[in-house]
C-alpha cells in the first residue's frame, strides 16, 4: 500500500487545512508583535507536512507534560538538578525554544541519564 501524501493525511484526519490551523493556533505561541489574523495567515502559508509535524510534536508535549511550561520545568530539573535557587535567565532562554527543540532536549537528557 502506498503511503498517503500530507494533503491526504490532513483531509482524512482534520477535514481541511483550516481545521488543522484552528487546532494548532491554541497550542502555539504567536510572535509578540503579531495579530491573530497575521498568525493565522502565517500558519496557512505553511506546508501540510510542516503543520502535521507541528501537530504531532505539540500533541506529544501536551499528552506527556500538560503544557510547554511543564516541559520547560522538566528540562530545567534535568539540566540543573542541584540548583539551590531558580535560574531565571536560563528558564527564560528555555521558554523561547520551540516545542520540538524542548522535546528533543528533554529526550537527550533522559537518554544521557540512563548511560
Amino acid at each position: 500500500m502506498a503511503t498517503k501524501s500530507p494533503l491526504q493525511l490532513v483531509k482524512d484526519t482534520f477535514g481541511t487545512k483550516e481545521d488543522l490551523v484552528k487546532q494548532l493556533k491554541d497550542r502555539l505561541n504567536k510572535m509578540p508583535d503579531e495579530t491573530e489574523k497575521q498568525f493565522t495567515k502565517r500558519l496557512m502559508r505553511a506546508s501540510n507536512k510542516k503543520l502535521l509535524h507541528l501537530f504531532d510534536v505539540t500533541t506529544k508535549v501536551y499528552d506527556k507534560f500538560g503544557t510547554k511550561m511543564d516541559l520547560v520545568d522538566a528540562v530545567l530539573k534535568l539540566e540543573r538538578p542541584n540548583a539551590q535557587k531558580e535560574d531565571k535567565p536560563f528558564k527564560e532562554s528555555l521558554q523561547k525554544l520551540s516545542h520540538a527543540r524542548l522535546l528533543d532536549r528533554y529526550n537527550g537528557l533522559i537518554k544521557g541519564a540512563r548511560k
